[in-house]
């Protein structure tokens, strides 16, 4: 009996482990007598799952960032290495920096959760600094208490209420509880959320739980639970671009929306200047941006005008949403056998027109295959790198920017 106990092999102590073992079936020796990881056919289709084209998208959004610090996030276990509030602030630090890059005329506000009580850390700007700020603090400010769920949706349903319903309004919670700690009837909360118009999503780091479910259910959001800090992250990247528009979901009361294209003023003489995501406190400052409509003058923008709120944009901001209305096609996967000489890809064919490397190495059904996607229009021919880097940076073509010869089919 205890040799059988040694000859077996002792359990994965983490569940993250798992994705290390046997790592060796995986690699394949290419033609240049390099390895190469056999994940690209998975990478293809999870680019493939995030495209979607020919859908209406709220390109204006307001989103409440809702973070628990209750005493539940100090816990050390499983996956959630050191802790799980500081998974949730890597997490939330880096949705943040995405989710501004993304949508820079869109604002964003924290808040966190903790004691039964919800608490505002930044008020909705699109100054990411000021917000990776506020979340290093999450550390110093510690966890204690319970969550309240029903504290943390009014505030944000309270302030989400004043935006123009020409706005998305959203609320992203990021919970580690199994428990809320709430005042009164969160079902009543539920319902006046789903009348403002706002959706919610609830990701978990622990276990699915009933009441959060039920919310975003209710409110057209999100749901899911976190394994790992990666799976984590994944999920938060769904959430990114602009949520395809239900019928009936918004009632626009206009289809134009008014902005400003503020003037850089020079360097000069110190003048007052509204500070980025501080409402209405001024310094003086050299330069600045100017509102067209009654010339305050602002830190930063993309911004809201303090005194007429009228919204500053650029014209390069207001280019950057426009992939998400009209986002790059789907590439076509292509695979190519090398199984034998006859079936060989020429050598045209199997090289990236992005990077000009050869392509990626999978195995499917047991035979060894190269990995590439087409462009359906200039039927260029890219790796799976270069693939995910036009569908998430980019945003456009090269092989449709640039004359070429197709590749050979």
């Amino acid at each position: 009996m205890a040799d059988e106990e040694e000859d077996e092999a002792p359990p994965a102590e983490y569940v993250w482990e798992g994705a290390f073992e046997r790592t060796w079936d995986a690699v394949r020796i290419g033609e240049d007598g390099a390895l190469h990881g056999g994940h690209a056919l998975e990478r293809l289709g999870r680019a493939r799952r995030r495209v979607h084209a020919g859908v209406k998208r709220g390109v204006l959004r307001t989103l409440f960032l809702i973070v628990d610090c209750s005493r539940s996030a100090r816990a050390q276990e499983g996956e959630m290495r050191p802790s799980r509030l500081a998974v949730l602030q890597d997490a939330a630090g880096r949705f943040v920096s995405r989710f501004l890059e993304q949508n820079p005329i869109c604002a964003l506000s924290l808040v966190a959760m903790r004691d039964g009580k919800a608490f505002t850390l930044a008020e909705p700007s699109c100054n990411a600094r000021q917000h990776l700020a506020e979340l290093r603090r999450l550390q110093a400010s510690g966890c204690s208490g319970d969550a309240s769920l029903q504290n943390a949706l009014e505030l944000a349903r309270d302030a989400l209420e004043a935006i123009p319903t020409y706005m998305s309004r959203e609320v992203l919670l990021l919970s580690c509880s199994l428990s809320t700690c709430d005042p009164g009837d969160i079902h009543a909360t539920i319902a006046a959320l789903a009348k403002a118009k706002v959706r919610v999503s609830i990701f978990s780091l622990l276990a699915e739980v009933f009441i959060c479910k039920r919310i975003t259910q209710q409110t057209s959001g999100t749901f899911g639970v976190a394994t790992t800090p990666a799976h984590l992250w994944e999920l938060l990247l769904g959430l990114v671009a602009p949520q395809p528009m239900e019928e009936g979901a918004m009632a626009p009361s206009r289809s134009l929306v008014k902005v400003g294209f503020p003037a850089r003023q020079r360097d000069g003489a110190p003048s007052l200047c509204f500070l980025a995501g501080k409402g209405t406190q001024t310094a003086l400052l050299p330069g600045g941006y100017s509102c067209p409509q009654c010339c305050a003058t602002q830190e930063e923008i993309p911004t809201q005008c303090p005194v007429c709120n009228l919204k500053l944009v650029s014209s390069a901001e207001l280019t950057k949403t426009y992939h998400h209305l009209f986002p790059v096609a789907a590439f076509d996967e292509v695979l190519f056998p090398l199984d034998g000489d006859a079936r060989r890809p020429a050598a045209e064919r199997s090289v990236c027109y992005g990077c000009c490397d050869a392509l990626s190495l999978a195995a499917r059904d047991g035979v060894s295959v190269q990995v590439g996607s087409r462009c359906p229009s200039c039927k260029a021919l890219f790796c799976v790198s270069c693939d995910d880097l036009i569908h998430e940076v980019l945003h456009t073509c090269p092989g449709c920017n640039c004359p070429h010869e197709p590749s050979l089919e």
